[in-house]
């Protein structure tokens, strides 16, 4: 739909089609994750699940801008319509068990047929477990933090390639490259965090600290030189790129495992709140106060969800 430039009304439409679509795989995914591993294992789990996010962000940051520059922009649109059918088609190879997977690994958590259970009162036990997962504090202290960190980092990571290209004079394609070392640092973080946390047995201190990390690369990134904003882009991979995992992973050990997919969804709603908001509110602070206190005030909006995060105290 945004490759046959319809005009303006065709594009909203599109993009709020394409909303849907990736708001119900970003539940999905880390659902099916949450369903399937078990507390050792989920933090590994959730990190490796959350690096290929990162690939797509490696590929398109420098595909996107080549392609446009190859003919006309709508090629980068026909370009992302083939590879969106061609893994259409692997979804359904690949994931046609799924479903009976899920089921098979939420069997024991359901009461067993003859043990005062009515067949015909299902829904009761469901609005409990909706209204237990909207009632817990750690959700949304989670939730929070996930919200927070994505202003920063989704506004932070989509504007620095023009940063570096219209203060710093890169060349607009190098400047692109540049920034998209941050994710592919980030396969290699967040299976990592993953197992740290998992060796540890805690969610609650490298989020944190993860956090805290995140607010001084926002920090340097005005005054950090330009000829090795490279190593800068490295520090911001490392400090940032397993937080969502981490997120995931996380609410999921703050509820029953029945109420999983209800405490996921709701975290979801925190994490495209937070995706909604990161490009607006960083395009009006850099119109409103510049690019350097554009910067600086992701800080202390970072330090607030590690405050959330260690906040929670039910939280390992």
């Amino acid at each position: 739909m945004g490759a046959l430039d319809a005009g303006y009304a065709v594009m909203l439409g599109s993009r709020i089609v394409e909303g849907v679509g990736l708001i119900l795989l970003m539940t999905l995914g880390p659902a099916a994750v949450a369903s399937s591993f078990d507390d050792k294992r989920r933090g590994s789990a959730m990190g490796l699940l959350m690096c290929f996010m990162a690939f797509g962000q490696i590929a398109m940051f420098n595909l996107a801008p080549r392609i446009a520059e190859g003919g006309a922009w709508e090629n980068v649109w026909w370009f992302t319509a083939v590879y969106a059918a061609v893994f259409l088609v692997a979804w359904i190879v690949a994931l046609r068990n799924l479903d009976a997977s899920l089921a098979a690994a939420a069997a024991p958590a359901e009461e067993a047929p003859g043990t005062g259970a009515s067949a015909d009162t299902p829904a009761a036990p469901a609005k409990l477990f909706s209204k237990d997962v909207f009632l817990n504090p750690g959700v949304w202290l989670v939730g929070l933090t996930l919200m927070v960190y994505l202003i920063a980092e989704q506004g932070v990571i989509s504007f620095p390639p023009t940063y570096l290209a219209e203060v710093r004079g890169m060349d607009a394609a190098a400047a692109s490259s540049i920034v998209s070392i941050a994710p592919l640092v980030g396969i290699p973080v967040g299976i990592v965090t993953g197992m740290v946390s998992d060796k540890m047995g805690s969610r609650k201190k490298p989020l944190g600290v993860l956090m805290l990390a995140s607010a001084v690369t926002y920090a340097l990134m005005p005054s950090w030189p330009t000829g090795v904003f490279v190593v800068l882009v490295v520090l911001f991979g490392i400090a940032v790129m397993g937080i969502v995992g981490l997120c995931f992973s996380a609410v999921a050990e703050l509820v029953p495992p029945a109420q999983g997919d209800m405490a996921v969804a709701l975290l979801n709603t925190f994490q495209w709140v937070g995706i909604f908001l990161s490009s607006s509110l960083m395009g009006l602070l850099i119109e409103a106060v510049g690019w350097d206190m554009a910067f600086y005030l992701m800080v202390p909006l970072t330090v607030a969800g590690a405050v959330c995060t260690f906040a929670t105290r039910k939280l390992r």
